[in-house]
C-alpha cells in the first residue's frame, strides 16, 4: 500500500512538473509588422457598399492571431466604415479608410463618382500607370508612386482594386524601382521590373492572375540594359527576350534573342550573331511567331520573322533597308495580315505596314510618331507625343483623337484592347491617374 502511494505521488509530481514547464513556456508570437488590406481601393457610385478585410501579418508574412482591428474614415460624410470593415458611399468625393492593428496601419482610397460621369471610368485616384492589360473579366496594370510599385487589378466595369504584387519603390541602396510592361500567358501574368542606378537592369517576373507567390523567370544582369519598350514579348507559350549576358542562362555567348518555354522553364536561343548594343529589338509577336528588327554590322536594318520553337537562326528575312534606321527601338503591332512599324525616312517619320509573309512595305501615315501602338485589325491606336491617343484605319488616312491628357511616362505601353473598348490611363486634375474605358 505504501509502495502504491509513493508511485502515485511520483506520477502526480511528474505530471505537475510537466504542466508547470508548459505553462512557463508560452508559444512565442511575433508582433504585427504590417496589415494586408483587401481590397486596396475602389471606385463606386453613391449608395454603394463595400466589404473590406484587414489581416495583421508578422515580419515573415504570417497571420498574427487575436489582434483587434479598428477602422476609421477621414471623410465619413463621403464614405463611412463600421467596426467590421463595412463601408458605405454617401456622396461624391474621395475618402481614405484606415485599418489599425498592433501599432500598424493600412489605408484604402475610395473614390465616389456620379453614375453620369463614371461611364468609362474603371479606376480612379491611383499612381503613375506604366502598362495596362485586359482579359474577359479584369483590367490589370503596373503602377508607381513615391513609396510603392504595384501590380493591380479591377473588374473591367470598375469596382474594388486588388493588389497582386507590391514592393518599395526604392531598394536598400536607394535605387529606383518600377514595374513596366505587363503580358499574359494562360492563367499567369508576366511583368518587367526595372532598377535605375548607375546602370539600368531589368528582370521578368511571374504571378498567377489570382495572386500568390512571385517567381523570377529572368534575373537582373542577364537581360539587356537599359530596359527598352521592345526588350521582350510573348509568342504563344514562349517569352522571348533580348539578352545581354546569355552565359548566365547556359546559352552561347553570341545569343542575342532567346525564348523561355513557360511549360518546361527552359531557355533556348532564337537569334545569334555579332550584333552591337541597342541593335536588336522585338517589334511584335503573335501565337508562336516573333518579329525582330535588327541593325547588322553593315548598318543595314532588317525585319525578321522567327519561330521560338524552331532551331536557332532559322528566321526569315521579311525586309531589308540599306541604312541604319533610328526608329527600330519603337514598338510595333501585328494584325492577322500585316506587321506595322515606325521608320525614319528623309522627309520625317512614317508608320509602315508589311504583309506577314514579307514583301513590299506600304506607308500608312506620315508623321504622328508615337508609342504604345496596338491594333484590332481594323484600326490602329497609339500615343503621339505621349499626350493624347489617336485612331487610324489600317488602310491609312488622317488620325483622329480618341482621348487627351493621357499619362506620360516613357516607354509608354498603356493601351489595351478588347472586343468593344480601348483601355488606357490618363492624368486627372490634382496629378492623380485613372484608368478609363473608351468605346472603339
Amino acid at each position: 500500500m505504501l509502495l502504491l502511494q509513493r508511485s502515485s505521488l511520483a506520477a502526480f509530481l511528474l505530471v505537475a512538473s510537466a504542466y508547470a514547464v508548459s505553462a512557463a513556456a508560452p508559444v512565442l508570437r511575433l508582433p504585427t509588422a504590417s496589415i494586408a488590406l483587401t481590397p486596396s481601393g475602389a471606385t463606386v457610385a453613391p449608395g454603394a457598399s463595400l466589404s473590406f478585410s484587414a489581416q495583421p501579418l508578422d515580419r515573415n508574412g504570417e497571420p498574427v492571431p487575436d489582434v483587434t482591428v479598428t477602422w476609421s474614415s477621414n471623410r465619413s460624410r463621403i464614405v463611412s466604415v463600421n467596426a467590421q470593415g463595412q463601408a458605405l458611399a454617401h456622396a461624391v468625393g474621395t475618402a481614405t479608410l484606415t485599418a489599425r492593428a498592433g501599432g500598424k496601419t493600412a489605408t484604402a482610397v475610395v473614390s465616389v463618382v456620379n453614375p453620369s460621369t463614371s461611364a468609362g471610368l474603371v479606376a480612379a485616384n491611383i499612381g503613375q500607370v506604366n502598362h495596362v492589360l485586359v482579359d474577359d473579366e479584369w483590367v490589370y496594370w503596373t503602377e508607381t508612386n513615391s513609396r510603392l510599385v504595384r501590380l493591380r487589378k479591377t473588374a473591367i466595369t470598375g469596382g474594388p482594386i486588388y493588389d497582386l504584387a507590391s514592393e518599395p519603390s526604392r531598394t536598400s541602396q536607394r535605387l529606383t524601382v518600377t514595374y513596366v510592361h505587363l503580358k499574359q500567358v494562360g492563367d499567369d501574368l508576366y511583368w518587367s521590373r526595372e532598377t535605375f542606378g548607375a546602370l539600368d537592369h531589368w528582370s521578368i517576373r511571374k504571378i498567377a492572375k489570382t495572386g500568390g507567390p512571385v517567381t523570377e523567370v529572368l534575373a537582373e544582369d542577364i537581360s539587356i540594359e537599359p530596359m527598352l519598350a521592345t526588350g521582350w514579348a510573348v509568342a504563344g507559350k514562349y517569352l522571348v527576350a533580348v539578352l545581354w549576358d546569355p552565359n548566365e542562362l547556359g546559352l552561347p555567348n553570341n545569343t542575342r534573342v532567346a525564348a523561355y518555354d513557360t511549360d518546361s522553364g527552359i531557355w533556348t536561343p532564337v537569334l545569334q550573331g555579332n550584333y552591337g548594343e541597342n541593335s536588336v529589338h522585338l517589334l511584335a509577336a503573335t501565337e508562336g511567331k516573333v518579329y525582330i528588327r535588327t541593325v547588322t554590322e553593315q548598318s543595314r536594318t532588317e525585319l525578321l520573322l522567327a519561330d521560338p520553337a524552331a532551331m536557332p537562326n532559322t528566321h526569315q528575312v521579311l525586309h531589308t533597308e540599306g541604312r541604319r534606321d533610328p526608329r527600330i527601338s519603337l514598338p510595333g503591332a501585328v494584325s492577322d495580315t500585316e506587321v506595322f512599324y515606325w521608320t525614319q525616312v528623309r522627309d520625317g517619320t512614317r508608320l509602315m505596314a508589311i504583309p506577314l509573309a514579307g514583301g513590299t512595305p506600304r506607308p500608312v501615315v506620315r508623321g504622328y510618331l508615337g508609342q504604345g501602338l496596338v491594333t484590332d485589325g481594323t484600326s490602329l491606336y497609339w500615343a503621339p507625343l505621349q499626350k493624347s491617343v489617336v485612331k487610324l484605319p489600317v488602310a491609312g488616312g488622317t488620325p483622329t483623337t480618341v482621348l487627351r491628357r493621357i499619362v506620360s511616362n516613357p516607354p509608354f505601353g498603356g493601351l489595351a484592347l478588347d472586343t468593344d473598348s480601348l483601355f488606357l490611363a490618363r492624368i486627372e486634375p490634382g496629378g492623380k491617374s485613372s484608368i478609363v474605358r473608351v468605346s472603339k
